[in-house]
């Protein structure tokens, strides 16, 4: 009974940016856990060797090419799955550009690059899924990485936690207009994860200061997170929608 309440079996998840970061950990956890995976990203070449490992390990997945921050591309990428009989029922919004930098600093190119790929990718490809997903009469679930950086004000990273905060709030907008269709809206908020992009920030003297007051004394490992996706999109959260759950060990607690 309990493995079953974190069984995607049956499912079909689509994990945007899966050619990095946490899309990785994301896609081999909704495999492992019996979904069908199909691996979003803006070039298809840098996840073949994902795809390869996962059907090795029996998984039925697709590698799709998808930039988020493009209407067009994330149209055709959809239309392509419909094509092949796959309906997306799990949303795992993954993709987003990262910045580390302050309000001044920030012009408004920079800006415009973060809201469409951090904010309006997400909404892009829930619309999209959720769409289909009413069209069709089934039930779903959209679960958006934002950060604590959209949660906490933090001196830089102005734009980025700004673009975080928006989906944030959009995740809740989103839960309270799918609840009637029985498509479930919810947000993973982590803190500060090893991952290639964190690696140069957390060897900097502002990373290894912000390492030095975290209440952990560290950086959390990307299968840390793998918990709270699957009870997100597993029947164990059937129940749950319009939540936001902070995974940095408790560091959005602390004060500035």
């Amino acid at each position: 009974m309990s493995q079953a309440l974190f069984s995607l079996e049956g499912r079909t998840a689509l994990v945007t940016g899966a050619s990095g970061g946490l899309g990785g950990t994301f896609a081999r956890a909704a495999a492992q856990a019996g979904a069908r995976v199909v691996l979003a990203a803006r070039q298809t070449e840098r996840v073949r060797e994902l795809e390869a490992a996962l059907r090795d390990a029996g998984a039925e997945v697709k590698a799709l090419e998808m930039d988020v921050g493009e209407p067009l591309s994330v149209e055709r990428a959809f239309a392509r799955l419909e094509a092949d009989g796959w309906l997306v029922d799990v949303v795992v919004n993954n993709a987003g550009l990262g910045l580390n930098q302050s309000w001044l600093r920030t012009d408004e190119a920079t800006w415009t690059k973060l809201l469409q790929t951090n904010l309006l990718g997400a909404d892009r490809v829930a619309r999209a899924a959720c769409t289909r997903l009413i069209a069709a009469g089934r039930a779903g679930t959209v679960i958006n990485i934002a950060s604590v950086l959209g949660l906490t004000v933090q001196p830089v990273s102005a734009a980025y936690g700004a673009t975080k905060a928006a989906l944030i709030h959009l995740t809740k907008k989103m839960a309270i207009e799918m609840a009637r269709h029985r498509i479930t809206v919810n947000c993973i908020a982590p803190g500060m994860f090893r991952t290639a992009m964190v690696e140069e920030f957390a060897r900097s003297p502002r990373g290894h200061a912000y390492l030095e007051q975290a209440l952990s004394r560290r950086m959390g490992e990307p299968d840390e997170l793998v918990g709270t996706l699957l009870y997100l999109a597993g029947a164990a959260s059937s129940y749950v929608t319009g939540v936001v759950i902070p995974v940095d060990g408790g560091n959005h607690l602390r004060s500035l």
